[in-house]
């Protein structure tokens, strides 16, 4: 094995959410599995995630890692966004001075939103790897605060991009040169054997684990209940959520639950700490999102032997093979999404015959082994690059 790589990774968020998670996993298993030396350098910690951050997950894991100020350089083109990004042009050379001499290797950014490795690599003349994991001007309408020639400059200073799925490769061929563009999927940890559904209940229990929120389109998933049940009187279904409820749209959910008379087959769980012991009593799991870069949490459904019906949007047909590891479905079509429910519902062979042939495609393709695997690969082949 080669000497040991001293990595940076910069990430633009310290909340707990899939793009860290698979950061977190990721660095874990280079430390652990290749001896990689990583450190972690995420912005300022605001108040409302002082509980729980990456930095703590950071210290507990026992990873190096660091918080400064520092700012997005695409976002929603507003005054204030602007002013901060603007203030880079102070905060990176401070950071910069910070960790001159750390003797990093390579500067692996971890989101497209922030340009903050870039100037670093630059700066410490290593390589950059840049992790794509969102289509953020098309999905968020992120517009570049300091202009086209900005990002063009920022562009330059990374030695390979890695988009996450072919959808999100596709993307950015449009902007970026296809020879520095490598596809490789992201990873989940697979689960034991222990912890796989047991699929042992009398009503076909359907999930959704996410943040309860407009794109992530769980009202879609009850109107289908509300067919299945009121239209077609199909009583052995539940579904149940599982996720952070954003006020505003929590209240839309409930509200339809009340007026139709769903009670009995919907349940909120909230945000938990134990999803996997919650995904072992569930059967199907349900991603509707109006666009899913990867679909970490289909991903994870899959590895936890459920099956799986999510729309086509984004990456999911890349995940789920159709009629093999579970259904498609078309986006805003909620009879089709119910019919395709009904389909498990009538026919449990079915969804264990899915089921199992989902796990097997995700141990396969989609486990966080070998995504760190193809990660460190091209690590080695960045820095022997470099050297010759």
């Amino acid at each position: 094995m080669m000497n040991k790589l001293r990595i940076l990774f910069v990430t633009h968020t310290v909340a707990m959410q899939g793009a860290n998670h698979s950061l977190l996993r990721l660095i874990l298993e280079l430390r652990d599995n290749y001896g990689v030396e990583p450190m972690v350098l995420m912005p300022h910690i605001p108040a409302s995630y002082e509980k729980w951050n990456l930095l703590k997950a950071c210290h507990d894991a026992g990873i190096e890692c660091k918080s400064l100020r520092f700012y997005w350089f695409k976002e929603n083109p507003r005054v204030v966004s602007f002013l901060r990004c603007l203030s880079n042009l102070w905060w990176y050379p401070l950071i910069y001075l910070k960790l001159r001499r750390g003797a990093f290797v390579i500067v692996h950014s971890n989101s497209s939103v922030i340009s903050l490795g870039a100037f670093l690599s630059s700066m410490m003349k290593c390589r950059h790897v840049w992790h794509l994991r969102e289509a953020a001007s098309l999905h968020y309408h992120f517009k570049s605060l300091l202009g086209k020639r900005y990002e063009q400059w920022v562009y330059k200073h990374a030695d390979v991009f890695v988009p996450i799925s072919e959808t999100i490769k596709e993307f950015y061929l449009k902007s970026l040169p296809a020879n520095k563009l490598r596809m490789i999927y992201n990873g989940v940890l697979p689960v034991s054997q222990e912890a796989l559904a047991l699929h042992d209940n009398a009503q076909l229990q359907f999930c959704m684990v996410g943040l309860l929120t407009v794109p992530k389109n769980q009202l879609e998933a009850l109107k289908a209940i509300n067919i299945l049940v009121n239209e077609w009187g199909l009583k052995e279904l539940h579904l149940t959520f599982i996720g952070f409820e954003e006020p505003v749209y929590a209240k839309e959910l409930h509200a339809f639950i009340d007026g139709n008379g769903l009670g009995e087959y919907v349940s909120f769980l909230g945000e938990r700490n134990d999803v996997c012991a919650q995904l072992k009593k569930m059967d199907v799991g349900l991603m509707l999102s109006n666009f899913e870069a990867f679909g970490r949490v289909t991903v994870e459904y899959m590895m936890q032997g459920l099956a799986v019906i999510a729309c086509d949007t984004g990456a999911n047909a890349e995940i789920v093979e159709e009629g093999q590891t579970g259904w498609i479905c078309k986006f805003n079509d909620t009879y089709d999404l119910a019919s395709k429910m009904r389909l498990l519902i009538e026919n449990r062979d079915q969804m264990l015959g899915f089921a199992e042939e989902g796990r097997k495609r995700a141990l396969r393709l989609f486990s966080s082994h070998k995504n760190t695997e193809h990660i460190f690969h091209l690590y080695q082949e960045l820095t022997q690059n470099h050297m010759s």
